[in-house]
């Protein structure tokens, strides 16, 4: 689970079933977790501001 905190005290939860999160200096990405086997089907989501996050792939394949 992905919480954000603005305050110090009062955490908001974001999303469940994260499997990664990268924090860019301008953005944070998470990846949410659809399968687990040799591969993962995620969809990826990317910080619009502060508080929001906007899909921008749905159920894409990822190989390991």
């Amino acid at each position: 689970t992905l919480y954000r905190c603005s305050d110090g005290k009062n955490k908001v939860r974001i999303a469940d079933d994260i499997s990664t999160v990268i924090v860019y200096p301008k953005f944070v990405v998470y990846y949410t977790e659809m399968n687990t086997n040799d591969q993962y089907v995620v969809d990826i989501y990317v910080s619009t501001n502060d508080k929001d996050f906007e899909k921008i792939a749905d159920e894409v394949t990822v190989v390991y």
